[in-house]
């Protein structure tokens, strides 16, 4: 499992626990065992009508290509739509959309249910993409046009043009901006087009989960504020918070006035963490004897000792670590300074004692008498090979001190710093951009040490603004640099104050 993966799909506030490793491996390990073929079974074609081969399988049909284009065929082998078509495309909800190119250079598409049979004539300006039917709309616009969503009849529904950056649908509601003379604002939007909640001016939305979503609001020249909302348009949390972020399990963590706190799904107070406490690494599961891997000293994220507190916020372990994750039942994994990586981890229990002594690049601790060990953190790499964990960074720093990143194409980045692990292309915004992506410059298995570069993109792909997120941590408290910057101290790195504007 790659770093930027569980950066995106968990979007934590602290270090990767290496119990959500192991559950995810786990994880993995049973559902191969109980939906793969074993070595005995055999994964049957399916027969076909003559002069057509598979393409692909979608939606529990057989996409085909013949001597004339695309077609549909069922899993029997029955020919469903005729193969005369440039692409057809699953859109969920036994639909599929068939797209013709025409002599003159025009498209056509058409909305076909599962038996072959035309719903509606589409839009000839349809978008074929990955997006599908939820709760019975599509979303057949680009990302450069007026959104526009169609039914499952094929109707094209009103009011929703003058919106951009609309997700997809859930609990009733898709998340949506909409700029006009005061400037942009997000919110959600609900089937009829109609924004019921927000818009929140240069904020940014989640999706709901269970209910809730975190918000945020950003007035000129003021930080943004965080609050958590229901689908009802009730603030559950107010916006007062300067981050908020969603667990898991129905937990949020926050933080305010360099202090942090875990909210429950009711907005209440679950967990108040000591004053100095400025970072915490939350479990998988809250138990009456959970240990909780809490940062002391520093700023918010940027710890200095790491300590232990348990779910009363009481401190349990004096901070002594160089960074800590939560502990996994009476084990944790720690970590210590070490010369030439940074920072190595062992085992330690619940006395502070190392089980396993701290010299590896990374450990995923199973349970109490079960982990796997990383590489031994030697700190030395073979002649004349840079080390790569932080060659990204450096060849980052240098582009930024000879090149102006503001306004560079992202070919150009890639050509220069290397090809991102997430294309700008996942529908996530941000309020100085349409697109956003991340790629990792330090790589520390997510851990402490680990660097990520956050990216923002226009719609033409040029990059519009870029942060760095230290131990792969979201926040989006972080700003966003918009300008042209060099390092006024090349030896002090990525920090902000040690970057100037460009002359």
């Amino acid at each position: 499992m790659s770093c930027l993966s569980n950066i995106i799909i968990h979007n934590l506030p602290a270090i990767l626990r290496g119990s959500l490793f192991s559950y995810l491996t786990a994880s993995l390990v049973a559902i191969a065992a109980t939906t793969l073929p074993t070595l005995g079974d055999e994964v049957k074609e399916p027969v076909l009508p003559s002069g057509l081969t598979l393409l692909t399988r979608e939606g529990g049909y057989n996409i085909v290509n013949g001597p004339e284009g695309h077609g549909l065929c069922s899993e029997s082998g029955k020919l469903v739509i005729p193969a005369r078509f440039n692409q057809i495309r699953f859109v969920g909800d036994q639909r599929f959309v068939a797209q013709a190119f025409q002599d003159d250079g025009s498209t056509r598409c058409w909305l076909f249910d599962g038996k072959g049979r035309v719903i509606s004539r589409l839009p000839d300006w349809t978008y074929l993409s990955d997006r599908q039917f939820h709760e019975g709309l599509l979303n057949i616009g680009d990302s450069y046009s007026p959104t526009a969503f169609v039914d499952l009849k094929g109707n094209v529904l009103p009011n929703f043009d003058k919106y951009t950056d609309v997700l997809e649908f859930s609990n009733g509601l898709a998340t949506a901006s909409i700029s006009n003379r005061e400037g942009r604002g997000t919110g959600f939007i609900n089937h009829q087009g109609k924004m019921v909640i927000g818009p929140f001016k240069n904020g940014e939305v989640s999706k709901f989960e269970n209910g809730l979503a975190v918000v945020s609001s950003s007035p000129a020249v003021v930080k943004p504020k965080y609050g958590i909302v229901s689908t009802s348009g009730k603030f559950v949390v107010p916006m007062t918070y300067d981050a908020i972020s969603a667990i898991g399990n129905g937990k949020f963590w926050a933080h305010k006035n360099n202090r942090v706190w875990i909210l429950d799904s009711s907005g209440k107070v679950f967990i108040q963490f000591p004053r100095g406490c400025t970072s915490a690494a939350p479990p998988d599961k809250f138990e009456k004897n959970s240990w909780i891997a809490c940062g002391f000293g520093g700023k918010i994220n940027q710890s200095l000792k790491w300590g232990y507190c348990d779910v009363a916020g009481k401190i349990v372990m004096s901070p002594r670590f160089a960074a800590a994750e939560s502990f996994i039942g009476k084990k944790a994994v720690a970590y210590e300074k070490h010369s030439g990586i940074g920072l190595a981890c062992g085992v330690i229990d619940r006395q502070g004692n190392w089980v396993v002594k701290p010299k590896y690049r990374s450990i995923a601790l199973i349970d109490d008498n079960h982990w796997n060990l990383g590489e031994v953190a030697t700190g030395r790499e073979p002649a004349g090979v840079p080390n790569a964990r932080s060659a990204r960074a450096l060849i980052f720093q240098e582009v930024m001190q000879n090149h102006d990143l503001i306004g560079m194409p992202l070919n150009q980045f890639e050509e220069l710093v290397g090809k991102l692990e997430s294309p700008p292309y996942l529908n996530q915004t941000s309020e100085i951009g349409v697109k956003t992506a991340q790629t990792v410059l330090v790589d520390s298995m997510c851990g402490p040490g680990s660097v990520v570069l956050n990216l923002a993109f226009d719609s033409n792909d040029k990059i519009t603004g870029w942060r760095v997120l230290e131990g792969g941590v979201v926040s989006h408290s972080q700003p966003w640099i918009t300008e042209n910057v060099v390092l006024d101290d090349p030896q002090k790195g990525l920090q902000l104050s040690n970057l100037v504007p460009k002359n």
